[in-house]
């Protein structure tokens, strides 16, 4: 399961957004392609994720700026805590991630 808050901010710069993100996601080693598991395994499970349970709580800042019609700039920049990364207990890992895109329109006759 997956829960992002955030809130679309307009500064005084004619054509930027910005959107704080907070996210967090859980996920467990069910996979819904394998078979349905016997209902013990279920019963026996401490909340809905089978097995270890990875969770990754991410920190970022998206952005949008478009100054001209035909231009614009897209940003995605965060950190990333992951607690029992790959379903492995311990197994702990902090990064960082970005994304940018730029774009132009270009119009043709």
């Amino acid at each position: 399961d997956r829960l992002t808050l955030m809130a679309d901010v307009f500064p005084p710069v004619p054509g930027l957004r910005l959107t704080p993100t907070l996210q967090l996601q859980r996920q467990g080693e069910g996979n819904f392609r394998d078979s349905i598991p016997p209902q013990a395994e279920y019963l026996a499970s401490p909340a809905i994720f089978l097995g270890v349970k990875e969770t990754t709580y991410r920190v970022g800042l998206r952005g949008w700026y478009q100054p001209v019609r035909f231009a614009w700039l897209g940003w995605d920049v965060g950190a990333n805590v992951i607690r029992n990364r790959g379903n492995v207990s311990g197994a702990d890992q902090s990064d960082f991630s970005a994304v940018a895109e730029l774009g132009v329109r270009v119009g043709l006759p």
